[in-house]
């Protein structure tokens, strides 16, 4: 059933011993087919937001250099599923899997791209679709990803952002000490004086 899948998911994705791709991918793959045979269709076996969040994780958690590539891929295939969805329809992504995604952007310091799926995600939420709603570990994330990159300008920007988000009752909290300090973070990675 698609709990026990997706049990196995997470184990691979933490596994430390292992690049966790290849199980990841495979289980995945298994999981899909079962779900879509059909003759025998297994609906208990249909991915769900919480086997994409493990797949997204084992994913960005792998060494190899095109992993990055595939869980955009799956995550891409999502997002069509999701806009194809019924009126009582579950979607797959919502808040997290835009996280785990971003993140792995983030620690491949490529802010570009964790910015643009934070966008992404923005236009969801405000175009009706409340499993989209940012919250801090978003903002977060999209901080540290400019700051990492050594880019104070972005940085700030986000800063300021997550400041007003706070002020309008978007986020449950205020940016804290963390968050300031990754402003002056940026600044030293950034090699400027």
């Amino acid at each position: 059933d698609v709990v026990s899948y997706t049990n196995l998911i997470w184990a691979w994705a933490r596994c430390q011993g292992t690049d966790p791709m290849g199980p990841v991918e495979r289980i995945f793959e298994e999981m899909k087919q079962r779900s879509s045979n059909i003759s025998q269709t297994d609906v208990t076996c249909e991915p769900n937001s919480f086997t994409l969040n493990a797949v997204l994780y084992g994913l960005s958690r792998s060494s190899l250099p095109h992993s990055i590539y595939h869980a955009d891929a799956i995550f891409r295939q999502a997002q069509e599923k999701d806009e194809k969805l019924g009126e009582n329809e579950v979607p797959l992504l919502e808040t997290n899997s835009y996280n785990t995604l971003m993140s792995a952007y983030a620690n491949r310091k490529m802010p570009d791209s964790t910015e643009n799926l934070f966008h992404e995600l923005v236009a969801g939420y405000n175009a009706g679709n409340e499993a989209l709603r940012p919250n801090i570990s978003i903002y977060v994330t999209r901080l540290q990803a400019w700051a990492k990159a050594g880019n104070p300008e972005m940085t700030s920007l986000v800063l300021h952002e997550m400041v007003a988000a706070h002020e309008s009752g978007l986020l449950e909290r205020k940016p804290d000490t963390r968050e300031f300090t990754a402003v002056l973070q940026a600044w030293l990675r950034s090699n400027r004086s």
